[in-house]
């Protein structure tokens, strides 16, 4: 038999050159149309109707009939049932015994498949009566129909091969057919939902069916209805585009915009209404500005976020990051962008940063928060010019952040005159109930009138009345299902039953390379490049014919296409086999894998590879590399969640706890070492997990637990001769000492993590040494030592060009400046570094340095001054957990409450601030907040209570400030009381813990004790407290004159 011969498309017989019939069944040949959905011998996976019948009693009739009759009446039943099920658009799978099998929707699809095979078995059994009196004996079949997902496909041998079908619907329709009684057809419940109302059944209840694990629904079909008009909602667009054109007028024309949401489920025309909406705000004389949000294949940068960046700047896709370049060049020479959000800007726009852009050293967290601020911004300079309207398609798939980009474009197109509109899905819709309340106006689609769906009917003008009639009615309203069904109706009146088949049925009717290309496509994701799919298919067909038949069109992009809707895709995408469908992402993997690590690692992941897991990882540091620490967490974590050999599930858990941390979540980054430690074998790895749970635990100050990995990771260390991990764990020890105030253990520490760090050659654990050296010297009291400590190492920092690290060590020259009494100095360091922080995003360094202008501003007695940096630092210690930061900050606020005469208020906030210092430790400022309880105590025993538990305090060990701050306090809290020796047996404390390294400040500060005890004793020192005064003017130290002030005029009484 010639491999290469016609086949006809119902019973599979050959055809002899030419036919128009085949001589078999008598079907019609198929035409050029029908020829292009001849069966790949890869296979499908496709939704079809099963039909088995078969003659009930044949058994009794072959023992009853001569078998030249039985022979006869076989063959004649055959002709008949076979002729019904290619008539009724099915194709004859087999004939076993006296047993029929067809199925409809393979190899062509018609979109009501199912509808057919219940037709045609009705048929059959109206066909018996017939049949019964030819042979003058009653005929009757069993009939068994049901539905569900194959795999079509040619099975068999180089010998012998035939097209057929596998799956539970086949093994069900032949159970099915077996329940039947002669003359009854059963259907499974898949059937009947299919058809709903038309389909007038009796329930059988429910049934084991052999072969099936539980047991199913069945269906007795007593009659096929036609299809009966259905009333639908009449909610007219006309509605809808009224509301969303006086959204855009009122823009226009106020100047304050604002968002809104156009929801709907998918095909109801959420795209057509949006262009609708822009082309008329265009016409209108508004700035456009276009981006959608795909499910799956889109490469780096073609987010929406970055997509409308693009659009505002000028930049054009095909173009280089040279051009991209010039066009935000000229963007900030037009002043469209400033020179705070360029560096985020050229970021967003694929530019390369200019020299000595600061884009490197920003917190990773604050690259996303400055993302979404830098393109607020640039969309609010935009539509200074002209008013803008933003259309961001299928917010649905959007990812997190993007939600969180549109939702500050929402909130500041308030108060500037451009529009946000959003399509979604109902279903996965992400800020319905999540955006508070007045973000976003919200618009609900209904499906179309009756009327709605055969005016658009109208634009197809081969579609017959009638038929459009039928096509409204099947489509219940969904514009999409609609012009599917229209543009597929090339079978008479038929009218296909669901979305899918719909899709497939128009895809069984492209040329077969085109199909193939297209299957291939679906692969790659809504939108796709020519040059890939060619790539994937294995060939060069064009998609000319899917683009004339409106199934793709151009995205827009240079060089790409996309599927006209997403449920086209999914159709396409659903009939490949699964091991297809692994096939061919494994190459499109390979394709992405020197273009697109994260694109080659999702493809890994949807074809199944044991490699996924590890792509992910490798994508996850290309993504922290370029600085895109959201996207590296998003892919290391989907990594975490595939099946993997253990050692990369490490190194992804290990991955993750360090992003994490350089996002500022602590708590997921401890989490993730957590399970990084538990995957952990050997000594090397499990050091590294220990060593990444302190860091995690440092960013909230958790001192116990810190300390307690790093106990365990110092002896895996020492064990391994790691000096860059000893170097991390010394350095780690002393931040932890610092904070609890152990300055002798702060010194220990600090001094082994240089040592360690030089023998590893590691500059950046080195300056990290020196930083911690400088505290050192900082928290036993030598500030002069420690100021150019400090120095030095912001040098060292400056020149190898971190910028982040040197910002803390910034603060601390402004703090120990402030103790040598370099007021404008120490207020210059402190906003440099406060500044930067700011500028890329470093939240702790930004903490800090308000919190240290405030301390300045307070030591100084600049009370008013110290307020809003005191409380912005407070803030934003607080949205980061940072316990230290905000105990300190409440006990500034505290003083300032002194200042300004509330004492009772300031009672209380110090009383919040000491039960703070207990969380954290008392080392670190609790003496600070008891000698401020002393000077703000109602009453002389809670003066003396403070003022005891202070020196307990200071005597247990802590830091310098403590003993400087409480000191100062406790002399101004005795003299206030009258106790002038009290006040000099602090000064003399005060000046013993200084006198290794003097300072201008504690110098002053004991001299002033000493002088004003004497004027409290009526000793004559005018001329003395008159030199006193004096020197605080040159000190810049306004909080010691109203005691000096308050003296002078005592003594001049």
């Amino acid at each position: 038999m010639d491999g290469s011969a016609q086949r006809c498309g119902g019973c599979r017989a050959e055809l002899p050159p030419r036919a128009r019939f085949c001589p078999q069944c008598g079907a019609r040949v198929a035409d050029a149309a029908s020829a292009a959905a001849a069966p790949s011998s890869a296979g499908e996976r496709r939704p079809v109707a099963v039909l088995f019948a078969d003659l009930a009693g044949f058994t009794r009739l072959t023992s009853e009939a001569d078998a030249e009759e039985v022979h006869r009446l076989l063959g004649r039943y055959f002709e008949v049932v076979d002729g019904i099920v290619v008539r009724s658009g099915g194709a004859v799978d087999k004939h076993i015994g006296d047993a029929t099998m067809a199925v409809f929707g393979a190899p062509v699809a018609h979109g009501n498949d199912v509808e057919r095979a219940v037709r045609a078995a009705c048929d059959i059994h109206d066909a018996m009566a017939v049949l019964s009196a030819e042979f003058g004996r009653t005929l009757a079949t069993h009939v068994g129909v049901a539905s569900g997902e194959v795999v079509a496909a040619s099975t068999g041998s180089a010998v012998r091969a035939d097209y057929t079908v596998t799956g539970d619907a086949v093994n069900l329709a032949s159970r099915l057919e077996e329940l039947a009684g002669a003359g009854e057809t059963i259907v499974s419940d898949d059937v009947r939902a299919a058809l709903g109302t038309r389909l007038d059944v009796e329930s059988r209840g429910t049934v084991a069916v052999r072969g099936f694990a539980r047991e199913m629904p069945v269906w007795r079909v007593r009659a096929l209805h036609a299809p009966a008009p259905e009333r639908h909602r009449l909610v007219g667009r006309a509605t809808e585009r009224a509301r969303l054109h006086a959204f855009v007028s009122s823009m226009r024309e106020s100047g304050r915009g604002g968002a809104v949401l156009v929801r709907g489920d998918p095909g109801l025309g959420k795209t057509r209404l949006a262009e609708e909406v822009a082309a008329e705000a265009a016409s209108a004389g508004v700035g456009v500005h276009l981006a959608s949000i795909v499910d799956f294949g889109a490469a780096q940068g073609r987010d929406a976020v970055a997509m409308l960046a693009r659009s505002f700047v000028g930049v054009v896709d095909e173009e280089g990051a040279g051009a991209a370049r010039a066009a935000l060049d000229r963007a900030l020479a037009q002043g469209l962008v400033d020179d705070v959000h360029e560096p985020l800007v050229a970021d967003l726009v694929g530019a390369p940063q200019r020299a000595g852009s600061r884009f490197d050293a920003m917190d990773p967290a604050a690259r996303l928060r400055g993302r979404v601020d830098a393109l607020a911004d640039l969309a609010a300079r935009a539509a200074q010019a002209v008013p803008r309207l933003l259309l961001v398609e299928d917010l649905h798939w959007a990812a997190p952040t993007v939600v969180d980009a549109l939702g500050a474009l929402a909130d500041r197109a308030h108060d500037h005159p451009f529009a946000l509109v959003l399509t979604s899905r109902r279903e996965g819709d992400p800020v319905s109930g999540v955006w508070p309340e007045g973000r976003c106006e919200r618009v609900d689609l209904q499906p179309l009138s009756t009327d709605e769906g055969l005016e658009l009917a109208r634009a197809f003008l081969d579609a017959r009345p009638e038929l459009a009639r039928r096509c409204v009615d099947r489509a219940q309203g969904n514009p999409l299902f609609l012009t599917q069904l229209l543009q597929s109706g090339a079978d008479g009146d038929a009218v296909p039953g669901s979305i899918r088949n719909v899709v497939l049925s128009r895809l069984d009717r492209l040329p077969p390379r085109e199909k193939t290309a297209l299957q291939a496509a679906a692969v790659v994701g809504v939108r796709f490049a020519p040059d890939l799919v060619a790539h994937l298919a294995g060939s060069d067909a064009t998609l000319d014919e899917a683009i004339a038949r409106e199934l793709v069109r151009p995205s827009g992009s240079p060089g790409e296409l996309m599927f006209a809707h997403a449920l086209i895709r999914d159709g396409a995408y659903s009939s490949l086999l699964h091991a297809t469908r692994r096939d061919l992402h494994r190459r499109a993997a390979a394709w992405f894998a020197e273009r697109d690590p994260a694109l080659r690692a999702a493809h890994l992941d949807r074809a199944e590879d044991t490699e996924a897991a590890a792509a992910y990882l490798e994508a996850a540091h290309v993504a922290a590399r370029a600085l895109r620490h959201d996207a590296a967490l998003a892919l290391v974590r989907r990594g975490s969640e595939l099946s993997a050999p253990r050692e990369i599930r490490h190194a992804l858990a290990a991955f993750e706890g360090d992003v994490s941390r350089d996002l500022g979540d602590a708590h997921a980054s401890a989490a993730a070492w957590e399970r990084a430690l538990s995957l952990a074998a050997g000594d090397a790895e499990r050091c590294e997990a220990h060593i990444g749970l302190a860091a995690a635990h440092r960013l909230t100050s958790a001192v116990e637990a810190g300390m307690a990995a790093l106990d365990a990771a110092e002896p895996l260390a020492g064990r391994l001769g790691a000096a860059r991990e000893l170097a991390r764990i010394a350095y780690l020890r002393g931040s932890f000492d610092f904070v609890r105030g152990d300055a002798a253990a702060c010194a220990r520490d600090h001094e082994r993590a240089l040592k360690y760090a030089r023998e590893a050659g590691d500059e950046a654990h080195e300056a990290q040494a020196l930083s911690g050296i400088a505290d050192v010297l900082y928290a036993q009291g030598r500030m002069a030592s420690a100021h150019q400590a400090f120095v030095r190492c912001v040098a060292l920092c400056d020149r190898r060009g971190d910028l982040r690290f040197s910002l803390m060590n910034r603060c601390m020259i402004g703090i120990t400046g402030s103790y040598l009494c370099r007021l404008d100095e120490s207020l210059a360091a402190i906003e440099e570094a406060r500044v930067a922080a700011r500028g890329i995003g470093h939240r702790v360094a930004e903490v800090m340095a308000d919190e240290c202008g405030a301390m300045v501003l307070v030591g100084a007695g600049r009370f008013g001054d110290a307020r809003e940096p005191a409380e912005r630092s407070l803030a934003l210690a607080r949205r980061i957990a940072s316990r230290r930061f905000a105990a300190i900050d409440v006990t500034l606020l505290g003083y300032i409450a002194i200042a300004s005469g509330d004492r009772a208020g300031a009672r209380s906030i110090l009383d919040e601030a000491w039960a703070m210092c207990e969380e954290i430790g008392l080392r670190f400022g609790g003496a600070i907040v008891m000698g401020a309880k002393a000077l703000a105590a109602d009453g002389e025993r809670e003066r003396r209570d403070s003022l005891a538990r202070g020196e307990a305090l200071l005597d247990a060990g802590t830091l310098a400030h403590n003993h400087m701050w409480f000191r100062r306090d406790a002399i101004d809290a005795s003299l206030a009381a009258g106790d002038a020796d009290e006040a000099l047996r602090h000064a003399a404390a005060l000046e013993r813990y200084m006198e290794g390294e003097p300072a201008p400040w504690s110098d002053f500060h004991v001299a002033r004790a000493r002088a004003l005890a004497a004027a409290l004793r009526g000793e004559g020192i005018g001329t003395a407290l008159h030199a006193l005064r004096e020197r605080a003017l040159e000190l810049e130290l306004r909080g010691a004159l109203p005691a000096l002030d308050e003296a002078l005029a005592s003594s001049s009484r």
